[in-house]
């Protein structure tokens, strides 16, 4: 009898942790489940709010102090002595090279461009057709010292329905409605070692 009493308590705890963590799991997809909240779409969230996971990103544009158009981007942390984020061999390639706007603009087709963005001397060509990712020290050694993103928009249209002519005519008006990103660059982006 008691070890009938005590299955059925580890049941019932089990039964409950379960039943109660079943609206965070990003696998459930919400089935049979009551306790589910459906997370609205968030189109231009601030970066620094939490972004659901069904987050819709918006395009981003930006001016660099050099020709870097063909060198992948990686973010380093605010001190500038380590990797954040960088992207796979197979993540990069002809798709990912931004696309030339009108008054110097770049369109990052990638998702690269952030707080603490670098540019590495790899190409995206030569990047892609890497066996493995580089050591994150090499990538270190690979950062172009002083080349860095000038300024950078994110736009009042999402990533996936962006082309270069609707970009150009957001340009074209001002950049209405468009978020300037460049005082993250500014103050995440200290001077190379």
């Amino acid at each position: 009898m008691k070890g009938i009493l005590i299955s059925t308590i580890a049941m019932s705890l089990c039964v409950g942790a379960c039943a109660g963590s079943r609206g965070n799991n990003a696998g459930n997809n919400g089935e049979n489940d009551s306790q589910a909240v459906a997370q609205p779409v968030v189109i231009g969230a601030s970066p620094k709010t939490t972004r659901p996971a069904n987050y819709l990103p918006r395009a981003v544009i930006y001016k660099t102090n050099g020709d870097y158009n063909n060198n992948v981007t990686v973010r380093v942390n605010p001190a500038g002595d380590a990797l954040e984020t960088y992207p796979g061999p197979g993540d990069v390639g002809e798709n990912s090279v931004p696309v030339a706007l009108k008054g110097g603009w770049l369109w990052d087709r990638r998702g690269g461009i952030g707080p603490g963005t670098r540019f590495l001397t790899y190409t995206y060509e030569q990047y892609h057709a890497l066996p493995q990712v580089p050591e994150a020290e090499t990538l270190m050694k690979s950062i172009i010292p002083g080349a860095r993103v000038t300024a950078a928009y994110r736009l009042p249209i999402l990533q996936t329905e962006a082309t270069p002519d609707k970009i150009d005519y957001i340009i074209e008006h001002g950049l209405q409605y468009a978020e300037e990103i460049v005082p993250q660059y500014q103050l995440q982006a200290p001077s190379d070692k």
